[in-house]
């Protein structure tokens, strides 16, 4: 028997440990709990493992739900970026409106600003809808309508998108930088 802490035995008869101490009749009590023990850890694995499954589950779930909601926010996004430009192009069409109405009228720097201003807005729906084939062929349009103004005085190149300014040249024909 090892009772000593360098494990060495000790001389005398071997020690019976307490649960093998017992008569026949207490035996079964001791199986019954051993049973019950052995039972609740197979019990606590399985639900252990369950509880693993479920956040694995609940987990790929909400990676699911946040890619749909990313999705829907991107075509929001783009549904947004159109009316925008919609919107723009609507006042565009106030401003060159404005503009052929009042032209005798019109002279020197106000009608400056009020060109001006539809090529501001003629680049901010480029800017908006730069990759959409059909609004390009719009900017197409609204830069057309504007031609005698890029001819003279021309644009200040410095302060618009130089992808403007090469698609302006473009459709233009000719240098619209001042």
């Amino acid at each position: 028997m090892v009772n000593s802490w360098l494990g060495r035995r000790k001389a005398g008869p071997a020690k019976t440990p307490p649960w093998r101490r017992h008569t026949a009749s207490d035996r079964p009590k001791w199986l019954w709990l051993e049973h019950s023990a052995s039972l609740a850890t197979i019990v606590a694995s399985a639900v252990a493992s369950l509880a693993l499954w479920f956040g694995y589950w609940q987990f790929r779930e909400t990676q699911t739900l946040a890619q749909k909601t990313l999705t829907l926010q991107l075509d929001a996004l783009e549904h947004d970026r159109e009316a925008k430009a919609v919107d723009l192009f609507l006042k565009f069409n106030e401003v060159q409106h404005s503009i052929a109405v009042r032209r005798p009228k019109l002279k020197g720097e106000a009608l400056f600003w009020q060109q001006n201003m539809a090529l501001t807005i003629t680049e901010s729906v480029f800017k908006l809808m730069e990759d959409d084939e059909g609004w390009k062929a719009t900017v197409k349009f609204m830069l057309r309508e504007q031609t005698d103004f890029l001819k003279d005085p021309g644009m200040q190149c410095d302060t618009y998108l130089p992808a403007f300014v090469a698609f302006a040249k473009e459709v233009v024909g000719h240098d619209v930088c001042k």
